[in-house]
């Protein structure tokens, strides 16, 4: 009972693990776009500077 369990569990591992595979060469090399994703949204220099802030305070 327990030998089957274990190898439907290392099926079902093996499908995600190529739906995985699958999944990351199909979105490689297509680019998003951005455009109108900020549209309306005001960035201030203060928000720039508090962003630079959290980005390279562990450096």
């Amino acid at each position: 009972m327990y030998q089957k369990l274990l190898s439907k569990l290392n099926k079902l591992e093996n499908e995600v693990s190529d739906l995985k595979i699958s999944l990351a060469k199909s979105k490689a090399g297509k680019k998003v776009s951005l455009k109108g994703f900020f549209k309306g949204v005001k960035i201030t220099d203060s928000d720039l500077a508090n962003a630079k802030k959290s980005l390279f305070s562990g450096v």
